[in-house]
């Protein structure tokens, strides 16, 4: 994440189209999205694998797995295969 901020903003900041107040707004305007994502995703992550205490909360937590894992590959793929700008 610190490598991908470092580019956009440098990028922002290499632009000399407006000011420098207008070209910080629209590098967060640019990262604010992905890099919630990233953070709420982590935290949850975090958060399901320290419930994870007992032989039947992993049994638990493998057939959720199982139901889910696609659908939250494929919409974290969507926003972390997005394109840096």
């Amino acid at each position: 994440m610190a490598a991908e901020d470092a580019y956009v903003l440098v990028n922002e900041m290499l632009s000399e189209d407006v000011p420098v107040e207008t070209r910080l707004l629209r590098y967060s305007r640019k990262r604010y999205a992905r890099c919630a994502f990233v953070y709420t995703f982590s935290q949850q992550w975090l958060e399901e694998e320290q419930s994870v205490r007992t032989a039947e909360d992993l049994a638990q937590a493998r057939v959720e797995l199982a139901l889910n894992a696609s659908t939250r590959i494929a919409a974290s793929d969507r926003i972390l295969d997005t394109p840096v700008i």
